[in-house]
C-alpha cells in the first residue's frame, strides 16, 4: 500500500520519470501541469476528476482571515480569558523568521481554554490515505502546579479536551513525552511516543493508512509511534482538524504557537 507522502515541487515533461519511492510511500508531483503520484512499484497515477483517485489538499499558513472569534477557516471557542490572535511573524530562535503565526493562549485561571476546528464532521477515515502536518511550538512546558493540556491533530470539537472521535497528539504534565491518541465513539487507545516534549519549533505529522487500520505519528519526519485500534472510520464517526490549549490547574499564562496546518489525502473514490 502507498502509505506515505514524498512531495516534489516539480513539473515533469513527457518521458521524465522520478525515482520510485521506498516501500510504503508514494511520490507526489506534477506532470505537464497535472497532479500525479508514483506508487512504490513505479506506476504513475494521474489525479484528475475522472481518475480512480482524487487528491484533497487543505493548507492554512495563518497569513490573514481573522473574523468574529474565528481565524482563517477555523471556528474558535474561547473561555475564561483564552486568546486566539494572528501575528505577522515570529523570530524564535534568534536569526530565524516564520511568517504568519497563530498565537493560542490561556491565562492563569483553572478553566481557561482556547480551541479551534475546521467544520465539524469534515473527515471520515477509511477512503484513502490522509496525512496532516502541523508546525508548532509551546511557550513553556507544563508542571504539576502549572498544568495544561495541548491537543493537535484530528479532533471533533472545539469546546473540550475530551475527544469522542479523532486521532491526535496530546501533552500535559502527566507524561513528559507526547502521547498519541485514537478515539472512536469515546473508546480510546494511547501510545507514549518516543519524543520528549520541548519548546522548540517541531513538525508534527499524523498519517492514517487507506483502510484506517493504522495511525502513524511523526515528529520532525521521524516515526515516533503507531496505533491500530480505535481509529474512527464508520458512518457517524466523522472528525475534523484542530488544536486546543486547555488549562488543568491555575498557573501562569501559556501559549501554543502554530505556523501552518496542511492536510493531504488521496481518496480512493473520485469526487
Amino acid at each position: 500500500m502507498k502509505e506515505g507522502f514524498i512531495s516534489q515541487q516539480i513539473d515533469l515533461q513527457a518521458g521524465a520519470v522520478p525515482s520510485t519511492p521506498p516501500t510504503g510511500y508514494f511520490r507526489l508531483y506534477r506532470r505537464n501541469g497535472s497532479l500525479t503520484y508514483l506508487d512504490d512499484i513505479g506506476t504513475e497515477h494521474p489525479l484528475t476528476e475522472n481518475s480512480s483517485s482524487s487528491l484533497i489538499s487543505i493548507k492554512e499558513d495563518f497569513l490573514s482571515g481573522y473574523l468574529n472569534g474565528s481565524v482563517a477557516e477555523f471556528v474558535v471557542s474561547i473561555a475564561n480569558g483564552g486568546s486566539n490572535v494572528l501575528s505577522a511573524y515570529e523570530s524564535n530562535p534568534a536569526g530565524t523568521m516564520r511568517m504568519g503565526i497563530l498565537n493560542v493562549g490561556v491565562t492563569t485561571g483553572a478553566n481557561s481554554r482556547t480551541s479551534g476546528i475546521l467544520n465539524a464532521g469534515l473527515l471520515r477515515f477509511g477512503d484513502g490515505i490522509a496525512r496532516l502536518t502541523i508546525f508548532a511550538r509551546l511557550s513553556a512546558l507544563a508542571t504539576v502546579a502549572d498544568n495544561f493540556t495541548m491537543l493537535l491533530g484530528f479532533i471533533d470539537n472545539n469546546a473540550s479536551a475530551t475527544i469522542t472521535d479523532g486521532v491526535f497528539f496530546r501533552y500535559n504534565f502527566s507524561n513528559a513525552n507526547l502521547i498519541g491518541v485514537t478515539s472512536n465513539a469515546g473508546a480510546q487507545s494511547t501510545v507514549t511516543l518516543s519524543k520528549v516534549m520541548d519548546t522548540s519549533w517541531n513538525r508534527y505529522d499524523i498519517e492514517i493508512n487507506a483502510n484506517a487500520t493504522l495511525a502513524t505519528f511523526y515528529v520532525n519526519s521521524i516515526s515516533v509511534g503507531t496505533l491500530a485500534a480505535n481509529i474512527p472510520k464508520t458512518a457517524g464517526r466523522e472528525t475534523s482538524i484542530g488544536y486546543g490549549l486547555h488549562r488543568v490547574t491555575t498557573g501562569t499564562a501559556k501559549n501554543l504557537f502554530m505556523d501552518s496546518f496542511e492536510l493531504l489525502a488521496i481518496s480512493t473514490n473520485p469526487r
